[in-house]
């Protein structure tokens, strides 16, 4: 993965905003692979936008965690 790389879907992740301003991620992916990595850290940090992390465990013991984290976050 390469700097490149992560601005390029930075970008990506700032175009799929469409404008809106008050965002917050919600995430269950694994934070030690790459896409967990883009889309859970590296993308908010460089968006300045709030995450929620949840752990992949939970969400695979009841999913509807991660359906109830966006409504709760405004996300």
């Amino acid at each position: 993965m390469t700097h490149a790389n992560l601005v390029s879907n930075a970008r990506q992740s700032e175009a799929a905003r469409d404008g809106v301003s008050e965002v917050t991620a919600v995430s269950s992916l694994p934070r030690s692979q790459d896409m967990g990595l883009v889309l859970s850290i590296a993308g908010p940090v460089a968006l300045g936008v709030p995450s929620v992390l949840m752990d992949p465990i939970a969400f695979v013991q009841r999913p509807d965690r991660w359906l109830g984290a966006p409504a709760g976050e405004r996300a």
